[in-house]
């Protein structure tokens, strides 16, 4: 089963322009403004009925893979796991022995966990995945790792963590505040620019980045973000502005309204625009 993200009426996305493009490629034709209209949800059916897949108007695993074959397109996840305590259990301050005890068969019995499902989630359809655990420096070492990784034909970079407005985990846990070097913040991508630009260089030239945690385009500070990374890394880059879901399908798809910075102060439509003549090549 291939890694794949899901889109659905409403989304505004440049993941979506990939898929416009796509269908165009597949003599759909439509409009590609990075915008998931009825339009879309049309054109979706349209190429769900000819591939004869269930016809749901949204792009879940079986319509990505059918969309992406011909073109190779790949997906590449970063997981912060150390956000799960139930993970790697440690025992607290003042923590009776019971309560650890609980905690540590919690884990073992399948209790709910973000990090686990998300994980566990991206392992079983066997998912191109990063895990990172809590260290010291976690953004440095991601992004070295996720640099790595890459590989011409990722279209999309997913980052699983736990977010505030302007702050998304990487190797922190809920601990986000004080967690010098391990979370994508202004000054932290400030310090790993090369870093962050090397990935940007890696990716499939109609690549982007999402930040799959709560929260991180709220605000002011969550847009200059994203805006900042977008920049450096010459790709757009999109997070979601409330509360985010994790576990089964929620791992790849954005619930409710996001932001997307586009470099170059660009717009996703125009962005999306330029898919059918420069960065998709032929599929």
């Amino acid at each position: 089963m291939p890694n794949y993200t899901y889109l659905r009426l409403g989304d505004r996305l440049p993941t979506v322009g990939v898929v416009q493009r796509l269908l165009n490629a597949h003599g759909i034709v439509i409009d590609v403004d990075g915008v998931f209209g009825r339009d879309s949800v049309e054109a979706v059916m349209q190429f769900q009925q000819m591939k004869h897949i269930r016809v749901t108007g949204e792009v879940d695993m079986h319509t990505w893979a059918l969309l992406a074959y011909r073109a190779r397109l790949e997906i590449l996840d970063c997981v912060d796991v150390s956000f799960d305590r139930t993970l790697f259990p440690v025992r607290r301050s003042g923590e009776t022995s019971a309560h650890f005890r609980h905690r540590t068969e919690a884990y073992h019995t399948g209790a709910a966990s973000l990090a686990r499902n998300e994980y566990q989630q991206l392992h079983t359809i066997g998912a191109d995945v990063i895990a990172i655990g809590g260290t010291s420096n976690g953004l440095q070492v991601a992004l070295e790792e996720i640099a790595r990784r890459l590989t011409p034909h990722h279209v999309l970079l997913r980052i699983h963590g736990h977010g505030i407005r302007g702050m998304a985990g990487i190797s922190t846990g809920e601990e986000l505040m004080g967690a010098e070097g391990s979370v994508f913040n202004l000054e932290n991508i400030r310090a790993n620019r090369t870093l962050l630009q090397q990935v940007g260089d890696k990716l499939y030239p109609s690549g982007s980045v999402q930040l799959m945690h709560c929260n991180v385009a709220g605000g002011t500070v969550g847009r200059r973000l994203l805006e900042t990374m977008a920049e450096m890394m010459f790709v757009p880059v999109s997070a979601g502005i409330n509360y985010q879901l994790g576990g089964g399908e929620h791992t790849f798809k954005f619930e409710g309204p996001t932001y997307t910075a586009v470099p170059g102060s660009d717009s996703l439509r125009s962005w999306s625009g330029n898919l059918m003549t420069a960065a998709m090549g032929t599929l």
